[in-house]
């Protein structure tokens, strides 16, 4: 597993490693309350309320990082994770990063995507889909999710961002995302 900086602009919050519990949970949020953007009490409380939750659920083992987004506007919580890959000089760049994102036609999950071109001449592929959520009963329940693949030196880097059950949240999250691909960067 590598090591990443980005900069996060007070956007991103990094959430624990592997669930906390208790007193672990508590001061971690206790911690984290002080970087909260929200001047009114009610709107971070029900922040801190989504990062008790998240903070303490278990996380997907192939899991690199998980961030919890913090929007300018009051929405639902967003959380993204981010996976890194080997990356398999066999196969075109573009076509290994849209492999990453996109799932054959009789799967569920996105199934086409697109590109944003960076500054640094890097390009992000990004894609959407619903998708179900995990550990539920009901295979109907499903969230938005906003894939995301670009290339970090020989690491080939995907962010799951679980955006809700709405996609009007999309409009603030993308933007969001592919900044913090745009600055991210492996750590030696």
């Amino acid at each position: 597993m590598s090591n990443y900086v980005a900069d996060t602009d007070q956007m991103w919050i990094a959430l624990p490693e592997a669930p906390l519990q208790g007193a672990e949970l508590a001061a971690w949020l206790k911690e984290v309350e002080q970087e909260l953007p929200y001047p009114d009490p009610a709107v971070a409380s029900t922040y801190l309320g989504f990062l008790r939750e998240v903070a303490g659920a278990r996380q997907d083992e192939d899991v690199t990082k998980r961030l919890f987004f913090l929007p300018g506007s009051e929405m639902a919580p967003v959380m993204l994770e981010l996976f890194e890959y080997a990356q398999d000089k066999d196969i075109d760049e573009a076509a290994a990063l849209v492999s990453l994102i996109t799932v054959d036609k009789n799967e569920r999950g996105p199934h086409v995507s697109d590109t944003v071109d960076l500054a640094d001449g890097r390009v992000i592929h990004r894609s959407v889909a619903a998708v179900p959520i995990p550990d539920t009963e009901d295979e109907a329940d499903v969230a938005v999710c906003a894939f995301h693949a670009v290339r970090i030196g020989e690491v080939d880097v995907v962010t799951r961002t679980w955006v809700g059950e709405s996609v009007t949240l999309l409009a603030e999250v993308v933007p969001a995302v592919e900044d913090l691909l745009a600055s991210l960067r492996l750590v030696p």
